[in-house]
C-alpha cells in the first residue's frame, strides 16, 4: 500500500492530493468543499470526517471527530496537540486534502518498509512539518465497512510487530526534530504505545518480549521529556514501574 500510494503522489500532476482507499466512495461535493477550504486559507492539509457505511453501501453513520469543530487556522504540531487532548487521536490518512508542494518540499512520502500502519506514521509525520492546517465537520467520506477488510478480522501478532516498526522509526525521527516538536512527538508514542499494549492485551501471544522492548531506555526518555499534564506523569510512572499494569488502566479512553 505504501508503495502504491508513492507511485501516486509520483504520478500526480494536481494542485492537491487525496488518498480514496478502492472499497470507499465520497458524496458528491466532498472535494470541492475541501479545496475550497484549501484555497481560501491557503492550507497545506484540510482534515475532514468521514461515515461509516456497511457493504451494501447503507446505513450510513458519522464518526464523531471533535476536533473538527475547532476552527482555528493552525500549525501542524498545534493540530496534533489539540487532537490529542481532545481525545480525538485519528490517523486515517484518506479523509485529508493535501497540498502537493508541501509534501515534496519536504519529501514526505509512505515508509515502503512499513506494510501496517504506514497511515500512524505518515499522518502523524506530516503535520510536524505543516504550517497551516484547517479542519472541517464535513463527513461525505463513506468508509465501507465490511468483515473481510484487513482491519476488521481481529487482532493479530503481526498488529503487534507492525506497530512496533512505526514505534522504531518514530523513535528514528525523534532524534532530528527541535526540543519543541520532540516533545510533541512524545506524547504521539504514548498514544501509541497504548495501542500497542492494547493488541497485546487482545492476543495469547506471551507479551514480556514486547514489554522489555517498550521499558527500553531510549524510549522511556523520549516518554519523560515529553510529559505536559499530571494526568501524563501519572502515566509514564505506571508505564516506567509496573507496564503490564499500564494497559488496563487506561484502555477505558484511549
Amino acid at each position: 500500500l505504501s508503495a502504491a500510494r508513492n507511485r501516486g503522489m509520483e504520478h500526480a500532476k494536481g494542485k492537491y492530493l487525496f488518498f480514496l482507499d478502492s472499497d470507499d466512495y465520497l458524496c458528491p461535493d466532498y472535494l470541492y468543499i475541501l479545496y475550497q477550504e484549501a484555497e481560501k486559507y491557503k492550507a497545506e492539509i484540510v482534515f475532514a470526517g468521514y461515515s461509516s457505511v456497511d457493504s451494501n453501501g447503507q446505513h450510513a453513520r458519522q464518526i464523531h471527530r471533535p476536533v473538527l469543530e475547532q476552527f482555528q487556522q493552525i500549525n501542524g504540531c498545534q493540530y496534533l496537540n489539540l487532537r490529542m487532548n481532545l481525545g480525538d487521536w485519528h490517523n486515517e490518512v484518506w479523509c485529508a486534502l493535501y497540498q502537493r508542494k508541501f509534501l515534496e518540499t519536504y519529501d514526505l512520502k509512505f515508509d515502503v518498509n512499513i506494510k501496517l500502519y504506514e497511515d500512524i506514521l505518515f499522518s502523524n509525520t506530516v503535520l510536524l512539518y505543516a504550517r497551516n492546517v484547517r479542519a472541517l465537520p464535513t463527513y461525505g467520506y463513506m468508509y465501507r465497512y465490511h468483515t473481510q477488510s484487513m482491519v476488521q478480522n481481529g487482532v493479530k501478532k503481526q498488529d503487534i510487530i507492525g506497530s512496533l516498526q512505526v514505534l522504531d522509526r518514530f523513535v528514528d525521527i525523534y532524534q532530528e526534530l527541535s526540543p519543541e516538536k520532540q516533545k510533541i512527538l512524545g506524547r504521539v508514542l504514548f498514544r501509541h504505545i497504548s495501542m500497542i499494549l492494547y493488541y497485546i492485551g487482545q492476543t495469547a501471544d506471551d507479551g514480556k518480549k514486547y514489554f522489555k522492548i517498550l521499558n527500553s531506555k531510549n524510549i522511556l526518555e523520549i516518554l519523560k521529556n515529553s510529559i505536559t499534564s499530571p494526568k501524563e506523569r501519572l502515566k509514564y510512572f505506571i508505564f516506567r514501574y509496573c507496564i503490564w499494569l499500564y494497559y488496563p488502566l487506561v484502555k477505558k479512553k484511549e
